[in-house]
C-alpha cells in the first residue's frame, strides 16, 4: 500500500500532540506556579527578616555584628518559615557576619533583601530553599496524569481514530481495483487497436488483390503475331513480363516441341536418322 499522509494518520498525529502538551502541560503549569509561589515567598520572607534585623541595627548600629544571639532570635522567631531553610548575613563588605547553612538538595533558589540603618544600606540577608520538593510533586503529578492521557488516546483511537481507518481502507481496495480494472480495460482497448489495424491492413491488401484480379479479368489487348500485351499506358509488354508484374507470377523459359523445330530443325533430323537406325538394329536382332 502507498505511504501517505490520510485523514487517520494525521488525526493521530494531531491526538498525540494535543494529549502530550496536554500530559506535558498539567505538570508544567504546576511547577511554574509553585517555582513562583516558593520565590515570592522567599522574597517575603527576607524582606520580613530582614526589616527585623535593620530594627536592630537601628539600636545598636556599631555593635549590630556582635549580637549574634539577638540576630539569630529575630530568625528563629519568624513565623513565615514554612520550608527548611538556609541563610547568611552579610555586611556592607560583602563579609559573613552569620550564616546557618543546612544541607539543602540542589536546585537551590536563593532571594536577598538589603539590611539598612535610617535608610542606609549596612548589609544583605538571603535566604535559600531547596526546588528538590516541588520537582519531586511535579513529578508525581506528571506520573499521575500520563495514565489518564494514554486511557484518552486509546479511548479516542477505537471511538473515532479505528473506524476513520477502516473506512479508509475499503476506500484503498475499491481504488486498487478499479486501477486494476482499468488497466485490463486499457489492455482490452489497445488489443482492439491492434487487431483493427491488423484487419483494415488485411481489408487494404485484399482491395489490392482484387483489383489486380478485376485488371487481369478484364479483356487485354494482344498483339495476334508476337503476343505482347498492351497496358493501361499504352505500352507492348511481353506476355511475362506483364503477367509478372501485375499478378507476381515467376515464368521460367523452354520451348515447346513445334518451336523447337521451327528454330533447331538440324537437331530434329539428326535424333530422326538416330531413332532410325536404333529401330533397324532392333528388327534384325529380332529376326536373328
Amino acid at each position: 500500500m502507498r505511504t501517505e499522509w490520510r485523514s487517520s494518520r494525521i488525526l493521530t498525529w494531531l491526538v498525540w500532540l494535543i494529549l502530550c502538551g496536554l500530559v506535558l502541560s498539567i505538570p508544567s503549569t504546576y511547577y511554574l506556579l509553585a517555582h513562583e509561589n516558593i520565590a515570592s515567598h522567599l522574597e517575603t520572607e527576607a524582606a520580613v527578616n530582614a526589616m527585623l534585623i535593620s530594627r536592630i541595627i537601628s539600636v545598636n548600629p556599631e555593635y549590630w555584628q556582635f549580637m549574634e544571639h539577638r540576630l539569630v532570635q529575630s530568625l528563629a522567631d519568624n513565623p513565615a518559615q514554612i520550608r527548611e531553610e538556609s541563610w547568611r548575613i552579610y555586611n556592607i563588605n560583602n563579609e559573613i557576619v552569620l550564616e546557618n547553612i543546612k544541607g539543602l538538595d540542589a536546585p537551590l533558589i536563593t532571594k536577598s533583601s538589603d539590611l539598612t540603618d535610617s535608610s542606609n544600606v549596612v548589609g544583605r540577608l538571603e535566604i535559600t530553599s531547596s526546588l528538590r520538593p516541588i520537582i519531586m510533586e511535579t513529578g508525581l503529578l506528571f506520573l499521575l496524569v500520563l495514565p489518564i492521557g494514554l486511557v484518552l488516546y486509546i479511548a479516542i483511537y477505537h471511538v473515532y481514530i479505528k473506524q476513520i481507518k477502516n473506512a479508509e481502507k475499503v476506500e484503498q481496495e475499491s481504488r486498487e481495483k478499479l486501477e486494476i480494472s482499468n488497466r485490463e480495460l486499457q489492455k482490452e482497448i489497445d488489443d482492439r487497436k491492434l487487431a483493427e489495424a491488423e484487419r483494415e491492413k488485411l481489408i487494404a491488401e485484399l482491395k489490392a488483390a482484387v483489383a489486380e484480379i478485376k485488371q487481369l479479368s478484364e479483356l487485354l489487348p494482344i498483339c495476334s503475331s508476337c503476343k505482347k500485351i498492351r497496358d493501361d499506358k499504352g505500352y507492348w509488354n511481353q506476355l511475362e513480363v506483364y503477367l509478372s508484374k501485375h499478378s507476381g507470377i515467376e515464368f521460367t523459359h523452354g520451348l515447346c516441341p513445334e518451336c523447337a523445330k521451327k528454330l533447331y530443325p538440324e537437331i530434329f533430323l539428326n535424333l530422326s536418322a538416330e531413332k532410325k537406325k536404333l529401330d533397324d538394329l532392333r528388327s534384325t536382332d529380332n529376326i536373328q
